[in-house]
């Protein structure tokens, strides 16, 4: 670690702006770094700090995505969103951002075990929808969601289990610094919309990949397997799978299911909640 990244190595141990203590690293990616922390304003609570690359040559765009976590977090306050706690810059000029940190697993992990139960999923996707319609209502869209960026949350009530992270590369929009939410195309390519390449998002790009994590969840299969070498082909794949399994979906939901895929935004459903939440009556009255 302390070749890859020196700033973070020397962090340990060391107090941020003399309130947040930093203890070890959690995890690393393609734009920060993740430390368990303790903040000592809060009679030591644990809490979690992203740092964020300061060896990345583009600067600017590493500073804009991380105020754009800052703004997307500052703005939302919901169960399922995952809160802020402060901000700052560490000794060597990187951004920082502390979040509440959350013990339990990530959906990936979960998924590794197999598919889920269909009142588990409806449970699930209840929270994800309702989330997701919590920032789109404030102009906010992930557009990085995926089974690695939502935490299940341990001994959590029923409705406050799943928790969405990582905002790095949400669009806040905003006229002023962008036209239309055209941002840098960015995501991960599996569960990415295709407008994600061109840098455009609204709420139909994120109920576009919750789609593909409904597909693992109820299959157990990760989706390069289970639809290998999709394209634009992925709707008529994804209905025919559902219509074909014991999934029990009304031919009406296996339509909604099989929209949300669709290459072109305007073709999705727009509203996450009402997504989410037919699919998870579905589910229930089934079992």
């Amino acid at each position: 670690m302390a070749v890859l990244s020196p700033e973070v190595h020397d962090l340990l141990g060391d107090v941020l702006d003399g309130r947040y203590a930093v203890e070890r690293v959690i995890g690393r990616g393609g734009f920060a770094t993740v430390l368990d922390g303790r903040d000592r304003a809060q009679d030591d609570q644990r809490c979690a700090i992203k740092v964020f690359h300061q060896e990345l040559a583009d600067n600017d765009w590493i500073e804009r995505r991380f105020q754009q976590e800052v703004s997307a977090l500052d703005q939302v306050k919901h169960p399922n969103v995952v809160r802020i706690f402060g901000h700052g810059t560490t000794p060597a000029g990187s951004p920082y951002l502390v979040m509440e940190f959350i013990e339990g697993l990530t959906l990936r992990d979960v998924l590794e075990a197999g598919k889920l139960h269909p009142k588990r999923i409806a449970g699930l996707m209840r929270q994800a929808g309702r989330a997701l319609a919590a920032i789109h209502g404030h102009g906010i869209f992930h557009r990085d969601l995926k089974p690695e960026n939502i935490m299940l949350r341990a001994g959590a009530p029923p409705d406050r289990e799943l928790v969405i992270l990582d905002f790095s590369i949400a669009i806040v929009k905003d006229p002023t610094s962008s036209l239309h939410g055209l941002t840098r195309a960015a995501g991960s390519i599996v569960y990415m919309a295709p407008e994600n390449a061109v840098g455009y998002a609204d709420p139909s790009t994120d109920i576009h990949s919750l789609a593909k994590i409904l597909l693992e969840m109820l299959t157990g299969r990760r989706l390069v397997d289970l639809l290998p070498d999709a394209s634009i082909d992925l709707p008529a794949r994804a209905r025919e799978l559902l219509a074909k399994g014991s999934f029990q979906f009304s031919q009406t939901t296996v339509e909604a299911i099989g929209s949300a895929l669709e290459f072109h935004p305007l073709s999705r459903p727009r509203n996450a909640a009402e997504f989410s939440d037919r699919i998870a009556d579905e589910l229930e009255s089934a079992t």
